[in-house]
This record gives structure tokens, C-alpha cells and sequence, in this order.
């Protein structure tokens, strides 16, 4: 690997290891789930541009973020529910724009591209916990 690659590498690690993400690869069952929303996070979220931003600049280090809660490290129950809550919020105004019906939010849910979270187990119970 070149510095080049190896600084974007180091800055996408980080992303994906946000809240003790990378612990939930450990879970066979959740594996399948975590590398589809690893790959709609890079592609469609901002991690893709902060590994280009951080090679452009030459950061040399990478900071792995970890949100607090009544002053304690958060740990994820479910892979990526900050990025899933970011794109399904995103959806708010075009829903409400487009009359709020079910069609219209199941339709552009769908163009968001993520995996059909009813299919996992306890999905929805672990995404909720971590709000």
C-alpha cells in the first residue's frame, strides 16, 4: 500500500469502527447485514469524502469517534444505525413534501438502498435501542 492509501484506509477503519462497530462483525448472523451497510456507508454517506479530504490535507492519524451517553462510551446493538437513522430521516421532507402517504415513503425508502431490515433477527429491537 502507498501512504496515500494506507491514510484513506486508516480514515475509513475509523468510520466503520464508530461506536465499537467492528465488534458486531464477531456475530455471524449480523455479518451479512454489516458489510451491505458498510458498503452503503462509503458509497453514499461521508466517509468516502472525509478519506479523500484527509489525504488531500495529509492528516497522518485518525481519531475513531464514540458517542457518549450519561457520560459513558456508546457501543452499538445494531451495524451502522447512524448512518441508517441519517438516510431515513433525510426522507422526512420528501415524504411530507409528496403527501406523507405509505407509498411514497415505502417507494423512497427503497431508493435509499439499504437491506431489508425485517429479514434479521431482533433488527428493529437493536436499531431502536441505540436511540
Amino acid at each position: 500500500l502507498t501512504t496515500t492509501d494506507e491514510k484513506a484506509l486508516t480514515v475509513i477503519l475509523a468510520a466503520l469502527d464508530r461506536n465499537g462497530g467492528l465488534a458486531l462483525l464477531d456475530a455471524p448472523e449480523d455479518q451479512q447485514l454489516w458489510l451491505r451497510l458498510a458498503d452503503c456507508s462509503i458509497r453514499n454517506g461521508t466517509t468516502w469524502y472525509t478519506a479523500v479530504n484527509a489525504v488531500s490535507v495529509g492528516i497522518s492519524t485518525q481519531t475513531v469517534e464514540a458517542d457518549r451517553r450519561a457520560g459513558c462510551p456508546f457501543q452499538f446493538g445494531f451495524p451502522f444505525s447512524h448512518f441508517v437513522f441519517n438516510r431515513v430521516d433525510g426522507l422526512r421532507f420528501v415524504i411530507e413534501s409528496n403527501g406523507g402517504g405509505a407509498d411514497v415513503g415505502k417507494s423512497q425508502f427503497e431508493l435509499l438502498g439499504l437491506p431489508d431490515l425485517t429479514a434479521v433477527p431482533n433488527a428493529v429491537e437493536r436499531y431502536v435501542r441505540d436511540f
